[in-house]
């Protein structure tokens, strides 16, 4: 009896979340224009991120405040750089959207446009670089969480967690794929002028 609870119970989760997840995808914007991409972007204080990353920094911290104080600056750095990423998380997403259209219009809506061998390479390099940071990312912030929940607590026996440690996951390097995707981002804005890349730049 007790099992079969325990499966009813892991199978209405699995349910629900396979329509909050059909919800959730329902509700995404299936196009993205360059118009569009400046209107939905987060604006991201890249130098905080990197500041927030130096382990420089959070040496000098941890030996001169004690371990409690410690533990709090951390956590509310965690929660800074929380923020950041899921901004910059959003981002990519966004800039995957954007990719796709391009790579949409080249290919099947306008297929005969000049210049049309330059934006699907662009737009490519973009999607590119945009899903390795947004995978990146995404792992990133289930390793804060992870870090807020067990590791940032008076009772835990580990040590507070280094920030710096973060700037690498799975083999991906915070600062390298961030480059690149705003690198990517950059070229594919000058393609359309100048103006583009001025506005959009400066919110990542």
């Amino acid at each position: 009896m007790f099992y079969d609870i325990i499966v009813l119970a892991f199978l209405l989760l699995i349910l629900i979340c396979s329509v909050c997840g059909a919800l959730h995808r329902l509700a995404r914007c299936q196009h993205l224009t360059i118009l569009d991409v400046q209107k939905v972007l987060r604006p991201v204080q890249r130098q905080r991120v990197v500041q927030l990353f130096d382990s420089r920094v959070e040496e000098v911290v941890r030996k001169l405040f004690s371990r409690r104080k410690f533990q709090d600056t951390q956590l509310m750095s965690l929660y800074e750089t929380r923020e950041y990423l899921l901004r910059m998380s959003h981002n990519a997403f966004v800039f995957i959207t954007w990719a796709n259209t391009e790579l949409w219009r080249e290919t099947k809506f306008k297929p005969d446009m000049e210049d049309r061998e330059v934006y699907i390479d662009l737009s490519r390099r973009v999607y590119d670089a945009a899903v390795e940071f947004r995978v990146y990312a995404l792992l990133t912030l289930l390793r804060i969480n992870f870090w807020m929940m067990f590791r940032i607590r008076v009772w835990s026996p580990f040590p507070a967690p280094r920030i710096a440690d973060l700037r690498e996951i799975g083999g991906v390097r915070f600062y390298a794929s961030y480059s690149r995707l705003r690198d990517t981002v950059g070229a594919l804005c000058l393609a359309y002028g100048e103006e583009f890349y001025e506005e959009i730049m400066p919110l990542i």
